[in-house]
């Protein structure tokens, strides 16, 4: 006899895997916002006038999802995780947005910022699925 799952044990597993991905992508946003901090103040110690003057805007944009996604994966159970995983998801979606100017001028940045955008296109429709 083949073993059949049940509807609550697939609800469990696509749970289970949405917060691996939260937690995975939230990792991945906090090392970016890292190493975009590093840039930011290797840049003002080489040249104050070669630096970006919005360089902390980008570790803000990275760094608040991230901890965000953090914050969700530790306690899943709480109130408003699903906001807070499709809040997440919609603004990394709208860094497609944020970044034309990145679109037109290189195409591998270009495929990063899609691919970053497509993740959190992910987020936001799987949370849609745990709206309990």
């Amino acid at each position: 006899m083949e073993y059949q799952a049940t509807e609550q044990e697939l609800y469990e597993r696509a749970k289970k895997s949405l917060f691996r991905m939260v937690f995975v992508e939230g990792i991945i946003l906090l090392v970016l916002a890292a190493l975009s901090l590093l840039g930011f103040i290797v840049a003002m110690l080489n040249g104050p006038e070669n630096a970006q003057p919005y360089g902390w805007v980008s570790v803000l944009y990275l760094f608040i999802p991230g901890v965000a996604m953090i914050l969700v994966r530790r306690n899943p159970e709480m109130p408003r995780a699903q906001w807070i995983i499709r809040g997440c998801g919609l603004w990394i979606l709208l860094s497609v947005l944020g970044f034309p100017s990145v679109l037109s001028q290189s195409p591998v940045a270009a495929l990063i910022t899609l691919v970053f955008a497509g993740s959190g296109l992910a987020l936001l429709i799987s949370s849609f699925r745990f709206s309990n």
